[in-house]
C-alpha cells in the first residue's frame, strides 16, 4: 500500500484523482482529531502512479494551534498549493509540548505557523525561543499566528529576534498567509 498525506495531494483532474481527494476530503475531521494522517490506497497501475514533479522535495509546514478549525482552515487554504515549485506537507501539533516532541524528532520542519496562547497566555512565544535556544533550530522560519492581537501586538512580536513573521486570525487572507510562507521559504536545494 501506499501512503498520501491529505495537505500534500494535488489538484488533478483525474478521475482517480477527484475520487481521491473526494476520500481524504471525508476523512480530514479525523484527520484534525489526532488520529493517523495518512490515507491508505490499493496499488495502482504503471500509468496510474503520479507525475515526477509531483514526487518533489516538500517543504514541511507545523501548524501549532490549540483549536482544532485553525488545522481545517489552513488545511483547506494550503491544500494542494506549491512554494517554489514545491508541494506542502502540513504537519499538526495541538499544544507547545506536542510542538516541541514533533520538533525534536523532526529537525526537517522548514516553517512553523505557531499560536501564542495555548496551555498559557504566552505559550507559542516560550516555544518559539525554546526553537531558537533549546533545540538549536536555527533554519526553521517562525510565523506567529495570533488570535488575541490585544495581547500581541505586531510591533511587540516583531521586535522578539526569535519570530520571522506576524499574522492576525482574523482578518488574514488565504493571498496573504501564501505570500507571506512564500517570502519566507527561499528556495534552496533538497534536505
Amino acid at each position: 500500500m501506499k501512503h498520501v498525506h491529505y495537505a500534500s495531494l494535488p489538484h488533478a483532474q483525474t478521475p482517480r484523482a477527484r475520487a481521491e481527494r473526494r476520500a481524504a476530503d471525508g476523512v480530514s475531521k479525523s484527520l484534525l482529531s489526532g488520529q493517523s494522517d495518512e490515507i491508505e490506497f490499493a496499488d495502482e497501475s504503471e500509468e496510474d502512479k503520479q507525475p515526477p514533479e509531483l514526487t518533489a522535495e516538500r517543504w514541511f509546514i507545523l501548524i501549532v494551534d490549540d483549536d482544532p478549525s485553525v488545522h481545517e482552515v489552513t488545511l483547506l487554504a494550503l491544500g494542494g498549493e506549491r512554494i517554489h515549485g514545491r508541494p506542502l506537507a502540513l504537519i499538526h501539533a495541538y499544544s507547545a509540548r506536542q510542538a516541541r516532541e514533533v520538533l525534536a524528532a523532526r529537525p526537517d520542519i522548514d516553517l512553523i505557523l505557531l499560536d501564542v496562547v495555548m496551555e498559557t497566555a504566552d505559550a507559542g512565544l516560550v516555544l518559539a525561543r525554546a526553537i531558537r535556544h533549546e533545540l538549536g533550530l536555527q533554519q526553521v522560519k517562525i510565523v506567529i499566528r495570533t488570535g488575541h492581537p490585544g495581547l500581541f501586538s505586531e510591533q511587540a512580536v516583531r521586535n522578539i529576534p526569535e519570530v520571522d513573521g506576524y499574522l492576525t486570525k482574523s482578518g488574514v487572507l488565504r493571498s496573504l498567509l501564501i505570500d507571506t510562507i512564500t517570502e519566507l521559504l527561499s528556495p534552496r536545494p533538497a534536505h
